[in-house]
């Protein structure tokens, strides 16, 4: 049956498959369809060498083809050939010493022209095919080997043929990233090792990966090193545990366009022993035996099998942590100490110990002997001299003294006054000897002199010593006088022009002074006039005040001792009362830029009857200038009173110059209420220096005002006044109190302000307070620029009713106060008073009294007609506890 239908399949349908067969052979013969045309490109080579990229340019006659090596080993490419029979081409690439290309590794290499007999690489461009078949030949040998085990790798490109110059295949960098310089270097660790740095350096930039088995693609790995995208590789790994060991396999990925990744694992393993309880062995001491006559020092060494620390002992037993010598160079496998001093006969044993540097410290339970002696030879040596006496300084008054030295061995000693002198040479020789101990008498020592003395001595082998032994002393030198009773001192009176120096010695003495210290005596300017004896006296001047005085004395007695340190006669003169304050009214200074004196005086009446004043404009700086500072050069607290006007809500700006110089600036804060303030500020002024006081207005509409300028020398004391209650009341306002405080021209006060707080009925208007609380001044002045308030806390008061009718009957209001008050005194004359008025203002100067609002205390010098409805504030929520302020409110 299938035959039968495989003969009715012919018959029916081959008449048509022989006419696509003829079609197809009359296209070809015509050349109408050449076949390379249309087969696809490719590149196949064997041995796991990659052909990834190739392309025929026909413009430059070279093939281009980019390798691979997947191979798992190096290898070098020496020759990369493509031969077209064909087309008659043999394109060549050949380098001798090959091309290393590691695993993973990409490389491009140009094919092109080589001598043949038969085709070149140069007819590339005759060609009119536009697709090329090119059987290919790769030469190549493990980097291990030779060329001579070379070893050929075939296959075969189809390229279309570029007609058109093109670039070649981008050679740019398909070589992955070379791992290298793995850590941690040292891959057996302490057992007490908890946490390690793990990682690697690249050849180049790359991002790499880590992962805890071997084998996955670098994309696949899911940890990231904390430290990459450089060449240093860095991961902290913690959490290590001792006797495990640790393996972990790396890949990068560089940053060239083509991503090139390592096809291998890079692997870093590392083992953390496991606890050390064994000491460490001591593998070798040195010396030992015998050593040559005339060794003197050695150097001990002792090796241990690792790291420790080593100690040794004269004494055989000691515990390790009991021996007293710790070797110089330790904390290593190799142990060394010198020891000198040795001579012939010598023998010598050390007990050495060690502890590693484990976790458990394990020490040596039993001590390793080092022991060495030294040969006897021939005496060559000569003798060691010692002890050589006296030294130091002699008590003054030593005339005689006996030199003394020590040898090692029977010996004759010599001496003398100059170094260097041959033993057989020398002048003197001592002349008292045991043979080890040799002495001589030294006669004729004077006070404040030093002796040296230079020895030799000779062994009975005649073998003397070729350096000199050194004995130097002194002998002290005499007592200087002492000095005492050094007169003036402290304070003497304002007015003094001179005054007697004197001064007192314990012994008979010639005394100088001078007014610089440190000098010698011999070259100190002034002799006492009365001296010689044990009183010394002289006349200083001349003398001024405020200034204080060091004279420097020294003193020498008869045997010429004289002082080596100044001795002080020190004092000051007063610089008397201090100056009174200069005072100056501002309408009476020298004004320009638009300030003129006037008694318009917007704030009210102000000292002198006048102050100065600018018509507003805003481009104009008022100045008020005092031409020469009167007074003596110092530092002033200088006080400007102006005027806080409340005309354009702007405020005005005001600075202060001395001699040219803006020592200070201050804005006005007007807020709604206009009256005068004070700016204060301490300033150097010398004498003879222009002051300046400027002002510029806020806008053309505004207008500045300034009464006057204090200056006080600064330091003045401040006058403790007492500020009592005055007999005053307005009936109208009950509760307003009054309390004045009376000074004296120039002064700062400091006020005590008492009965400062009461509590009393509205019907009350003759009401006495209750409670009484002290304002203590503590300290001398307080800045009160720009309204500058103090804050008083609320510490208790009583209720207040919600309704007018409770006033009648239990209604008060009362507070306890305790802060400072201060303010600058008035400069007005002699018999000027300082009036600070105390208001207290429950309801606000309204006639319809009302509940709901809090006193509001306010500190104010009293005008003529008490203080003003300006003066009061109410601050609403009576029922919250509100601050309560004092506010220095200006000067009279």
């Amino acid at each position: 049956m299938k035959a039968q239908a495989a003969m009715e399949f012919m018959l029916t349908y081959g008449w048509a498959i022989l006419i696509v067969m003829a079609t197809v052979s009359v296209v070809y013969y015509y050349g109408l369809v050449d076949v390379d045309k249309v087969l696809p490109e490719s590149c196949i080579i064997a041995q796991n060498i990659e052909c990834l990229d190739a392309r025929i340019d026909s413009n430059a006659d070279e093939v281009y083809i980019l390798l691979e090596n997947d191979r798992s080993d190096l290898i070098r490419v020496t020759n990369v050939t493509a031969i077209s029979d064909e087309l008659e081409l043999r394109c060549v690439f050949i380098d001798p010493g090959g091309v290393l290309m590691r695993t993973g590794d990409r490389q491009a290499f140009t094919l092109d022209h080589w001598a043949s007999a038969e085709a070149d690489c140069e007819h590339i461009n005759d060609i009119s095919f536009e697709q090329a078949k090119f059987n290919i030949e790769v030469s190549w040998h493990h980097e291990d080997s030779s060329a001579a085990n070379s070893h050929t790798a075939s296959g075969t490109l189809i390229a279309n043929v570029e007609q058109e110059e093109q670039d070649a295949p981008d050679p740019e960098d398909w070589t992955p990233p070379v791992q290298i310089n793995p850590l941690p270097v040292d891959t057996s660790l302490p057992s007490d090792t908890v946490q390690v740095i793990m990682g690697f350096d690249t050849n180049e930039p790359a991002d790499c990966k880590f992962h805890p088995y071997p084998g996955e693609n670098y994309d696949d790995m899911d940890s990231d090193f904390s430290t990459t995208g450089g060449v240093q590789h860095r991961e902290t790994i913690s959490g290590l545990v001792e006797d495990t060991t640790y393996r972990y396999y790396t890949k990068c990925e560089d940053q060239s366009p083509n991503q090139n990744q390592n096809p291998l694992d890079f692997v870093i393993q590392f083992t953390v022993r496991p606890p050390d309880t064994t000491p460490p062995q001591i593998v070798q001491l040195d010396p030992s035996g015998f050593l040559p006559s005339g060794t003197t020092n050695v150097d001990l060494v002792v090796s241990t099998d690792e790291l420790a620390d080593c100690r040794y002992d004269v004494v055989p037993g000691t515990a390790y942590d009991s021996m007293p010598n710790l070797f110089v160079t330790t904390n290593s496998i190799t142990h060394t100490d010198s020891i000198s001093g040795l001579s012939d006969g010598d023998t010598e044993i050390y007990y050495v110990r060690c502890q590693d540097q484990s976790i458990n410290l394990n020490q040596n339970p039993t001590d390793a002997v080092l022991s060495f002696t030294i040969e006897i030879g021939p005496d060559v040596t000569p003798p060691v001299l010692s002890n050589g006496l006296p030294t130091g300084t002699l008590p003054t008054g030593t005339t005689n003294t006996n030199l003394t030295i020590t040898t090692n061995e029977a010996a004759t000693c010599k001496f003398d006054t100059s170094s260097g002198i041959d033993y057989a040479s020398m002048a003197n020789t001592f002349t008292v000897s045991d043979g080890i101990t040799h002495n001589e008498s030294l006669n004729g020592l004077v006070d404040g002199q030093a002796y040296t003395y230079y020895a030799r001595c000779e062994d009975s082998s005649g073998n003397a010593n070729t350096a000199d032994f050194i004995i130097t002393f002194d002998v002290a030198p005499g007592v200087p006088p002492v000095i005492s009773g050094g007169s003036p001192s402290g304070t003497l009176a304002s007015g003094t022009t001179s005054t007697p120096i004197s001064v007192n010695t314990d012994e008979a003495a010639t005394c100088k002074w001078d007014t610089d210290g440190g000098e010698d005596f011999s070259v100190m300017a002034n002799t006492f006039s009365t001296t010689g004896g044990t009183s010394h006296s002289d006349t200083y001047g001349p003398l001024s005040d405020g200034q204080a005085y060091t004279i420097y004395v020294r003193c020498e007695d008869t045997d010429s001792n004289a002082n080596t340190v100044d001795y002080l006669i020190s004092f000051d003169v007063s610089a008397g009362a201090a100056p009174a304050p200069y005072f100056v009214e501002m309408e009476d200074l020298t004004h320009a830029g638009g300030f003129t004196a006037t008694t318009n005086c917007v704030c009210g009446s102000p000292s002198g009857g006048e102050c100065a004043r600018h018509e507003g404009t805003h481009s104009s700086e008022t100045t008020a200038t005092l031409a020469n500072f009167p007074e003596g050069s110092g530092t002033y607290d200088v006080a400007v009173r102006y005027c806080d006007e409340d005309d354009d809500g702007t405020g005005d700006v005001y600075r202060l110059l001395v001699d040219g110089t803006e020592e200070h600036t201050w804005t006005t804060t007007p807020n709604g209420v206009t009256g005068w303030r004070t700016e204060m500020v301490t300033v150097n002024i010398d004498e003879n220096d222009p002051v300046v006081v400027g002002a510029t207005c806020g806008t053309a509409s505004s207008w500045c005002r300034a009464d006057y300028v204090d200056f006080t020398i600064s330091g003045t004391t401040p006058v403790q006044l007492t500020c009592a209650m005055a007999d005053q009341r307005y009936t109208y306002f009950p509760y307003r109190t009054y309390f004045e405080c009376i000074g004296y021209s120039g002064i700062p006060v400091n006020a005590v302000v008492t009965d400062a707080v009461f509590c009393a009925s509205r019907e009350s208007v003759e009401g006495t307070p209750s409670d009484v609380v002290t304002v203590t001044a503590i300290d001398s002045l307080i800045d009160v620029a720009n309204d500058n308030m103090a804050t008083l806390e609320a510490y208790g008061r009583g209720s207040v009713e919600s309704t007018a009718s409770a006033w009648t009957s239990n209604g008060y209001d009362c507070v306890d106060i305790t802060d400072v008050l201060n303010h600058w005194r008035t400069t007005r004359g002699d018999t000027a008073n300082v009036v600070f008025t105390v208001e207290t203002d429950p309801f606000g100067g309204s006639d319809n009294q009302k509940s709901g609002q809090v006193n509001y205390w306010r500190i104010g010098l009293q005008g003529s007609s008490g203080p003003g409805g300006a003066m009061r504030k109410t601050i609403s929520s009576a029922t919250d506890a509100e601050p309560w302020y004092i506010q220095i409110n200006g000067l009279s």
